[in-house]
């Protein structure tokens, strides 16, 4: 028969020991190439606004700058990997937009913009999951120690910036502002 190999693929093998788990596999399969055909974000696997936007150049970036001590400027821009910026910024990130939203955590608001018919279940869940007014104010002694961790240096005191930087070019920096959104202690 023409068709014989299908037995040896994983829906065939499947198929003959658990017929029921079989179609429910084979529908997710068949279910998840109709919405990434239709372009609707159904699983997490193929995001297409991940991908459906052609990056443009902007005339200014935004870099982190970390003081400690007054003098020691930590830079972890050129000679860290990826991970480790990742996991020394990240934090930042998040403790900056918990500035900004008023000490709301962010993800909020993408779930009530996703699921806006949830409403009662978030009023329920805020004080216990999304306020986080007491993280972020342990946050500051917690990144000195994490900081102090992972960097191997003595960290004293904390000064934090956000530093918008212009790109030209003939690959010249300049700095355009500076504003220190953490100072500890």
């Amino acid at each position: 028969m023409t068709f014989q190999w299908i037995n040896n693929t994983y829906l065939g093998k499947l198929f003959k020991s658990d017929r029921k788990l079989s179609f429910w596999v084979g529908g997710f399969f068949v279910a998840t190439i109709c919405c990434n055909l239709l372009r609707l974000e159904a699983t997490p696997f193929f995001l297409w606004g991940m991908y459906s936007a052609i990056e443009k150049s902007v005339p200014t970036y935004q870099v982190t700058g970390i003081m400690t001590g007054g003098k020691s400027n930590i830079d972890f821009y050129s000679g860290t990997s990826d991970n480790s910026r990742f996991f020394l910024l990240s934090p930042l990130q998040y403790y900056k937009e918990l500035q900004e939203k008023n000490e709301v955590d962010p993800s909020l608001k993408i779930l009530q913009k996703k699921f806006p018919s949830l409403d009662f279940v978030y009023d329920r869940a805020f004080t216990k999951y999304f306020d986080k007014s007491s993280e972020t104010l342990a946050f500051p002694g917690w990144y000195a120690k994490y900081l102090t961790a992972q960097t191997g240096t003595s960290v004293n005191c904390l000064r934090i910036s956000e530093i918008t930087v212009k790109i030209f070019p003939q690959r010249t920096v300049t700095v355009d502002s500076a504003q220190v959104f953490l100072k500890w202690p």
